[in-house]
C-alpha cells in the first residue's frame, strides 16, 4: 500500500466520521426543539394608564416565547401539591383585545398577558386557595391545635402552589407564583375567615 493511497483512506474516514457526528447533532437538535419553550411569570402588577392617571392592580399572568418556534397555548392551572394530596383549579381564559385566550398563536419572542382584576380574582379565583388550606387544616388535626392555627401554616400551604400553563404541541410549563401574590393571598384568606 502506497502512502498516498494510507492518506486517502484517513481522509475517507475521517470524512465518514465526521457525517455520522452530523447526523447525530442534527437528530439531537431536531428532537430539542419539540419541546415547549415557554417562561411564564404569575404576579400582581399596577396598571397605569397612558390616556389617565387610573392606576389599577391586576393579577398577571405572563407568557413568553422563548423558543424558535409558534407555540399555542391551551388552558392554563393553579395546583397546590401538598403532601401526597393535589387540587387543581383550571382557568380557561376568554380572548379581549389582544390578551391571551385560549388557544392563543405566541410567535418566537412574542408575549402574551391574561390580565385578572383584584377584584374578580378575589371573588372567583380566590376561593380555590381558600379550600386549599382549609383542606389541609382538616388533613392535620392531629397536629396540635397552636400549630394548626399559626401563621406559617396556611403560607407554608401555599409554598407548593404552581401555575401550569398547557401547550398544544404537548406538555405544559410549571412555574411558581411570586412572593408578592402569595402574600395577597394570604392577606385575603385571613380576612375570609374573621
Amino acid at each position: 500500500m502506497s502512502e498516498y493511497e494510507v492518506y486517502s483512506l484517513v481522509i475517507q474516514a475521517m470524512g465518514a466520521i465526521g457525517t455520522v457526528g452530523a447526523v447525530v447533532v442534527a437528530l439531537y437538535l431536531a428532537k430539542k426543539n419539540s419541546e415547549p419553550n415557554i417562561r411564564v411569570e404569575v404576579g400582581i402588577r399596577w396598571m397605569i394608564s397612558q390616556r389617565t392617571t387610573v392606576r389599577e392592580k391586576n393579577v398577571t399572568l405572563r407568557v413568553t416565547n422563548c423558543g424558535i418556534v409558534d407555540e399555542y397555548i391551551g388552558m392554563y392551572e393553579y395546583s397546590i401539591l401538598f403532601f401526597s394530596w393535589a387540587r387543581r383549579c383550571i382557568i380557561i381564559p376568554s380572548p379581549r383585545d389582544g390578551l391571551l385566550g385560549l388557544n392563543s398563536k405566541i410567535e418566537p419572542g412574542q408575549t402574551c398577558y391574561d390580565i385578572v382584576s383584584i377584584g374578580d380574582f378575589v371573588s372567583k379565583q380566590a376561593q380555590f386557595f381558600f379550600d386549599a388550606i382549609d383542606f389541609v387544616l382538616d388533613k392535620f388535626q392531629f397536629l396540635p391545635a397552636k400549630v394548626r392555627q399559626s401563621r406559617w401554616l396556611p403560607m407554608l400551604v401555599l409554598k407548593t402552589a404552581r401555575c401550569n400553563v398547557s401547550v398544544r404541541r404537548g406538555g405544559s410549563v410549571s412555574t411558581r407564583l411570586e412572593k408578592a401574590f402569595l402574600e395577597f393571598i394570604l392577606e385575603q384568606y385571613r380576612a375570609h375567615r374573621e
